[in-house]
């Protein structure tokens, strides 16, 4: 089952049970054997925090995996995707698209794909994406807020 970032409160385990409870905002809990989490470490280090769970060793391990989780950085991306209506590309390009190297200044593009050229489509559309980063990926997130 899939669950949004906005559903889950915080996990519950017993040393007695091999897997976990989620629980959820509305205080329904949901068992599972194994959870994989796709939040950002920063959201995942507060979810936990809030459980507080104990290792299997009877030890508060939690705050030490919250620290090491809230210490990863990351970045912000936004991917925009373009369509023209006809071949903008005209075959000029080979390959699946680029990406920026991070000693490379490039206006916060981090890369494009050519859509159109890797799922091409009966409609002649020439689609792209686009991956923004940084402050140029904030400025989207508002823009769509």
């Amino acid at each position: 089952q899939f669950l949004r970032a906005s559903e889950l409160a915080s996990f519950d385990a017993s040393q007695s049970s091999s897997g976990v409870e989620m629980v959820m905002n509305d205080g329904n809990k949901l068992s599972a054997d194994i959870v994989i989490s796709t939040l950002p470490p920063y959201e995942l280090a507060s979810r936990l925090a809030a459980s507080r769970l104990v290792g299997r060793d009877g030890e508060d391990q939690v705050g030490s995996i919250c620290s090491l989780l809230n210490s990863i950085g990351h970045e912000t991306v936004a991917v925009v995707n373009v369509s023209f209506g006809s071949n903008a590309l005209q075959s000029r390009f080979r390959g699946a698209g680029y990406f920026v190297g991070s000693l490379e200044n490039h206006d916060h593009i981090l890369g494009m794909t050519w859509d159109s050229m890797l799922f091409p489509d009966a409609s002649g559309t020439t689609k792209l994406s686009v991956y923004l980063g940084s402050e140029a990926a904030d400025c989207q997130a508002a823009a769509e807020a």
